[in-house]
């Protein structure tokens, strides 16, 4: 199943062409309405989704309480700087009144790395 913003094009009908089904959601330009995208999901059965993104799209599913389950893997490793991208990007929690508290904690570790698991 591929979700796209656009209509067909060469891209999206290589995907049909491999026994992909395409379909057309909200968005603009080449994001997706969330919304929309988990309404198509729902109505087709799909009610669980593992979603693995970048620090834009966490933070859109956040900002649109659209996560109910967070899984955190941490690496034994330091990175970042003034510049460097987060894990959540967005536009960002300006008061302590917009955290999101996680419950129900678990933390398991694999090796060297570090799973957290919680709720929102």
């Amino acid at each position: 199943l591929v979700i796209v913003t656009r209509k067909r094009s060469l891209v999206t009908l290589n995907y049909e062409k491999q026994g992909a089904e395409v379909l057309i959601a909200k968005g603009k330009g080449s994001r997706i309405a969330l919304k929309d995208l988990f309404k198509i999901l729902a109505k087709r059965g799909i009610v669980h989704i593992l979603v693995e993104g970048g620090g834009e799209l966490i933070a859109s599913l956040i900002e649109e309480h659209l996560a109910d389950r967070f899984l955190f893997f941490i690496a034994p490793k330091i990175i970042g700087g003034r510049d460097a991208i987060t894990s959540v990007e967005g536009s960002g929690i300006k008061t302590m009144g917009e955290v999101v508290t996680l419950k129900n904690m678990t933390i398991k570790r694999f090796l060297k790395d570090i799973l957290i698991e919680a709720e929102a």
